[in-house]
């Protein structure tokens, strides 16, 4: 019975040892590492990619439907994924100064490697971006600097050298080449006609521009006087240089100048005893343009401009020699149509 009785004790004993073992054990914890805001419009191996690569990282994402620019975000970062060509990786982080997110750098794989490469070479870039976000291991923290002044803003990670960042509103990266077709008015003598107009210019810098333009007449005005009438109508050839004044991501406001050369014919049809000729000149035409170009989508705008000119020399339309109208003095041209940005 003793023996019973102490084995029953060392029973109880070894028990309450192990469960103030696990009550004074210290539970497992997790903390979330920063908090990356992730935009992307739809799942895609390379989305999955680009996720997976931030998450190995030990960042906490949070998907997101868009970038949110007002107020102070809850994330630190934020990445967006822009799949329409070109592909391109969006990098945003908090501007202390400010409370909210600016774009610091965007990531364009190349269009000629294939897909494997192309997220191999984001994952590098986004690694060597995030790296300064990153929360050091508690084994190897070093000791904590002093506290900055409250008034003194955070200092921001160095932004990696990528594709420039827009002018303004989150616009994105400036294009190279822009293209315009249009359904041009000409404002004659004779009252309007219809041209069809298309513009081409490369971008050298964010803000200005050189180019071209073309004015085809597909219906031309008509003059009319008492010893007849005669139809006109101008074919416009010129190159221009143009500045962008303003460059938002809603709409873009553009100016330019440049100097044309205008093929002008006419077709005379003369009242009794009068006959009427054909005729055609060649002028000079210098001009001055503004633009306002809405944002469509990425890369399509939709395209409203106009065009002041002046003909050198100018034409007279003459009747039984009398001048009844005088060409290009001034010419106007109203244009409305589409933007195509590469």
């Amino acid at each position: 019975m003793r023996r019973s009785s102490q084995l029953g004790v060392l029973r109880r004993a070894v028990a309450a040892a192990v469960l103030c073992a696990c009550a004074c054990g210290a539970p497992e914890a997790r903390a979330d590492g920063p908090r990356i805001l992730f935009v992307a419009p739809t799942a895609t191996p390379f989305s999955a990619r680009v996720r997976a690569e931030i998450e190995a990282m030990g960042f906490t994402v949070e998907p997101a439907e868009a970038v949110d620019l007002e107020g102070a975000p809850t994330a630190v970062a934020a990445t967006r994924l822009v799949e329409t060509p070109p592909r391109r990786v969006e990098l945003w982080i908090v501007d202390a100064a400010r409370g909210r997110l600016a774009l610091r750098a965007v990531i364009q794989p190349s269009a000629d490697d294939d897909e494997a490469t192309q997220t191999v070479r984001a994952s590098e870039q986004l690694r060597a971006f995030f790296q300064p976000l990153r929360e050091p291991a508690p084994q190897s923290l070093p000791p904590p600097p002093p506290a900055p002044p409250r008034d003194t803003p955070l200092p921001v990670p160095a932004p990696l050298p990528a594709v420039p960042a827009p002018l303004a509103d989150g616009a994105p990266p400036w294009p190279r080449l822009v293209v315009d077709a249009a359904v041009a008015v000409p404002l004659e003598p004779g009252g309007p006609g219809v041209d069809l107009a298309l513009r081409a210019r490369w971008m050298v810098t964010q803000r200005i521009g050189v180019g071209g333009l073309v004015s085809v007449p597909i219906v031309g005005s008509t003059v009319s006087s008492t010893e007849g009438s005669a139809s006109s109508s101008a074919a416009i050839l010129g190159a221009e240089i143009s500045a962008v004044l303003l460059d938002a991501r809603r709409v873009r406001l553009a100016a330019s100048a440049g100097l044309g050369a205008a093929w002008l014919r006419t077709a005379g049809f003369a009242s009794a005893p009068y006959t009427g000729r054909p005729d055609s000149l060649v002028s000079a035409l210098p001009f001055l343009g503004v633009e306002v170009a809405p944002r469509l989508t990425d890369h399509l705008r939709l395209y409203l401009g106009g065009h002041a000119a002046i003909s050198l020399p100018g034409a007279d339309i003459v009747f039984a020699g009398r001048s009844v109208a005088t060409w290009g003095r001034p010419l106007g041209l109203l244009a409305a149509g589409v933007s195509l940005e590469l």
